[in-house]
């Protein structure tokens, strides 16, 4: 997936955005400094946060979750989780977050919401 971060940093003002972008920036130092055991605990934390969407999304996504041992691909997937529930939240506020996308993302944005809703 591309760095969507970036695009949901313009809607930073908005305190959900805030958070999600908060819960990936610590998810990536965690990852990057090697600290998997923190990143993991931190990865437990933010199921329990987002207890409904985690339900929809491993739902969505059980054939593609990662093994236990497998930190690369536990970061991939926490972190696209984040994203996808900054792009959900834009949604329900009825934010246009799609100028800042090519037509291909947009595509891969909205296939990855829309069996969560």
């Amino acid at each position: 997936m591309s760095d969507f971060r970036a695009t949901l940093e313009t809607f930073k003002d908005i305190k959900e955005i805030k958070d999600l972008l908060d819960d990936v920036d610590k998810l990536r130092t965690l990852y990057y400094y090697n600290r998997f055991e923190e990143m993991k605990r931190h990865i437990f934390d933010l199921t329990n946060k987002y207890f409904l969407e985690r339900v929809l999304w491993n739902t969505a996504n059980r054939n593609n979750m990662p093994a236990e041992d497998d930190y690369r691909q536990q970061f991939i997937n926490a972190e696209n989780f984040l994203i996808i529930q900054g792009f959900k939240k834009l949604n329900e506020l009825r934010k246009d977050w799609h100028k800042a996308l090519t037509e291909d993302e947009i595509i891969l944005i909205e296939s990855m919401i829309k069996p969560m809703e």
